[in-house]
């Protein structure tokens, strides 16, 4: 009995010192699993910084090459003064799902990604300065200037609108109900 007790007791030693160093190991790979997460969430946010929005462009506008249209498009729309240096798109993308049913009223948001964060700023300052982008009798607008306003926003599909301004949200179902309202209908 003496024997197998001194036997247990080395056993549980031996299982306590493992269990130490895996513990040590443990919260060894914990805080390195944090700094890699914290360095992928800083990457991944580095790498959308150079996109932007474009919302309410027409479908199709941009034809197959979304990149070469929107190099030209974006410097005729805002002005070539605005654009000392060509305009560089690594990539264009409209997303979400085509809508079948109303391409031409819904059209969904077309993503840029900008090859350098200069080009992005000149676009986004000089959307500020003009009072309105029109497209094909369409005002098309940047995600940056919705939020330089302080207004969240979203889109739903199919096309709702979603706004929260003030801290109070708002959904617009169709594009009437995002128009403002005729002066003296007590519209907001």
């Amino acid at each position: 009995m003496k024997g197998r007790l001194t036997t247990a007791e080395s056993r549980i030693s031996d299982t306590e010192d493992i269990t130490a160093q895996l513990s040590a190991t443990i919260t060894e790979l914990e805080t390195k699993v944090q700094s890699l997460a914290e360095k992928n969430e800083d990457l991944e946010n580095l790498s959308r910084r150079s996109n932007v929005q474009l919302i309410g462009l027409p479908e199709n506008a941009e034809g197959t090459d979304a990149e070469t249209f929107l190099e030209k498009w974006l410097p005729e729309v805002h002005g070539a003064e605005h654009f000392p240096t060509p305009v560089m798109i690594e990539r264009a993308h409209r997303i979400g799902p085509a809508n079948s049913t109303s391409p031409a009223q819904f059209p969904r948001p077309l993503v840029i990604k900008f090859l350098n964060f200069r080009d992005k700023v000149r676009v986004t300052k000089a959307t500020g300065i003009k009072d309105k982008v029109m497209s094909v009798n369409r005002q098309v607008r940047l995600n940056q200037m919705l939020q330089s306003r302080g207004i969240q926003y979203g889109l739903q599909f199919p096309a709702k609108l979603c706004i929260t301004y003030g801290g109070k949200p708002i959904t617009f179902q169709t594009s009437q109900d995002a128009s403002p309202a005729p002066t003296g209908a007590g519209g907001n």
